[in-house]
């Protein structure tokens, strides 16, 4: 082994013992790292540099730069013909915070003979939560559970336990979302870890706001806030910013709730978190509106609707009303426009039906369970409606018509 090649793994070993206690000084070392093994071709050796950036980029709230540099890791260890299984996890868990959920099942499934079993069930849970797919995440967050209980690993049980506690909450069951979340919150103060600690805080700040207890609910957002002064998770930071600026929303306050969902709106921009990012600015639409301030409303809620829209695209609504001659009858009609992928003929002809996979996909990764337009039709129709879509082709966008009847009176 050269000089150069005990310095490299020196600096690789020390990167890997700090990237998740002092994350930005991990990635100092394993970019020296890094360098050193570009000069002397070492790929394998680059791979475990870039892991650890990723890594590092991912505990900083960073997770596009994460998903780029694990994306590298990754396509060296396969040149490599090397072990996988860690890149894909943690790639996995960038795409799930950017919010491409497609693309973290895809990296996580598959990966069920890695000794990190429990991990890989405890993020492809997650994944499913933000899915919505509520029964997949619980049998997926309890088999992680049982290892992890058998393990007696605090540090997990707690994680697991919270987002348990989460489905409950979007559920609608309050009294057993309470539960694990007051399970995960001892468990975590247990670990002394202020992030930790916040999470299940959050969430039970969320639960309170949702029974209506909102002098709870504030408690349990400042009290994560104050803890998460010197935190570098910037998602969790973004989460308790927006929640408590939605309990000064609900409670009047609108200058101070603005100030806190501008805050939130900022960090989840930093770290190209999609679902911190368009909260904040349903926020923000909601705020000035009832300020009256209707320019700014307007400019969030197109922000918002962005969330389905390639980046630098638009979506154009509109709505009119369409009266022929002095008929006592006429028809609202509703277009809505986008600049995304377009459709081909053969997509217009069977969008309507059930389960259905179109040859546009989602623009940011998001699923799609192939319902939507079916179940749109169906409720147009039963109120006597149309629908229909008309785009020129792949690359030039959708149009889709929703024209309803309407009773016209003349005075």
């Amino acid at each position: 082994m050269t000089e150069t090649h005990r310095e490299m793994t020196s600096l690789n070993a020390e990167a890997a013992s700090l990237r998740e206690s002092e994350p930005e000084k991990s990635i100092a070392l394993a970019m020296k790292a890094a360098e050193l093994a570009r000069k002397e071709g070492l790929l394998q050796e680059l791979a475990q540099s870039l892991l650890c950036i990723g890594i590092a980029e991912f505990r900083l709230s960073n997770f596009q730069k994460s998903a780029l540099v694990l994306a590298e890791a990754h396509d060296l260890l396969e040149q490599c013909h090397a072990d996988t299984s860690e890149v894909l996890f943690w790639l996995g868990r960038a795409h799930d915070r950017i919010g491409n959920y497609s693309l973290a099942l895809e990296r996580l499934e598959g990966k069920g003979e890695t000794k990190e079993l429990a991990q890989v069930y405890s993020q492809i849970g997650a994944v499913h939560l933000h899915l919505n797919a509520f029964e997949k995440a619980l049998n997926y967050y309890f088999k992680a559970l049982d290892i992890y209980d058998k393990q007696g690993n605090t540090q997990a049980q707690w994680s697991i336990y919270n987002n348990i506690g989460v489905i409950f909450r979007k559920n609608g069951s309050y009294d057993e979302a309470l539960t694990y979340l007051k399970k995960s919150l001892v468990l975590a103060e247990s670990l002394n870890n202020p992030t930790a600690i916040a999470y299940p805080l959050y969430h039970l700040g969320n639960v309170e706001e949702l029974k209506g207890n909102l002098k709870e609910a504030e408690g349990y957002f400042r009290r994560g806030l104050k803890l998460l002064e010197n935190a570098t998770d910037k998602y969790i930071i973004c989460s308790h910013l927006s929640g408590l600026a939605d309990v000064l929303y609900k409670t009047g306050r609108l200058s101070k709730a603005i100030k806190h969902y501008q805050k939130a709106l900022k960090l989840g921009e930093e770290s190209s978190a999609k679902e911190s990012i368009y909260e904040a600015h349903e926020g923000l639409y909601h705020c000035y509106k009832k300020q009256k301030n209707y320019a700014k409303a307007l400019y969030h809620h197109e922000c918002f609707l962005k969330k389905y829209s390639p980046k630098g695209k638009g979506i154009l609504a509109r709505a009119g009303l369409i009266q022929k001659n002095q008929a006592t009858t006429a028809e609202v009609l509703i277009t809505i426009k986008d600049e995304g992928l377009g459709m081909t003929q053969e997509d217009i002809a069977k969008a309507f039906g059930k389960f259905q996979k179109l040859s546009a996909r989602p623009t940011a990764g998001e699923s799609s369970t192939g319902l939507g337009l079916s179940i749109v039709k169906e409720v147009v129709e039963l109120h006597g409606g149309k629908v229909w879509i008309e785009s020129e082709g792949r690359g030039k966008g959708t149009t889709f018509f929703v024209s309803l009847p309407t009773h016209i009176t003349h005075d």
